[in-house]
């Protein structure tokens, strides 16, 4: 699974790459680059590609790389913590109320959350949509 972002902690761009418990990370020099790359590889693709948001919403490949903004907002979330992240600094994140914690699953309550924020902690979201393997 792969995830874009640019909420790793300095505001650079990052790619997140899923495989099983391991995360890989590349950084590109500013979110142009990031975007207008990944939209090259999936235009010149055999098609085998499916392009979800962070929502898991199927959308179709974009043309423009200001596409990928993330407005969408959650008042529920739950996910896997795959790197050790301090409860204080979950909550720290947007609107959030309440946090729970118990054997790496981590369930949060707030009010219009983005996601994307919790996906730079290093939380894989599995409600209240899962991303699918891709």
């Amino acid at each position: 699974m792969i995830y874009i972002s640019n909420a790793d902690g300095d505001g650079s761009p990052c790619i997140k790459v899923y495989r099983g418990k391991s995360i890989s990370w590349w950084r590109c020099e500013d979110e142009t680059s990031l975007y207008s790359s990944l939209l090259r590889l999936l235009q010149t693709s055999s098609k085998r590609f499916v392009l979800m948001n962070v929502y898991g919403n199927v959308t179709e490949i974009p043309n423009d790389p200001r596409f990928f903004a993330v407005e969408t907002k959650a008042d529920y979330l739950k996910g896997i913590v795959y790197n050790p992240v301090p409860i204080e600094e979950i909550a720290s994140k947007g609107n959030v109320k309440k946090v729970t914690y118990r054997r790496k699953v981590v369930n949060i309550w707030g009010k219009a959350m983005n996601v994307e924020e919790f996906l730079g902690l290093g939380i894989r979201i599995i409600e209240p949509f899962k991303l699918p393997s891709l």
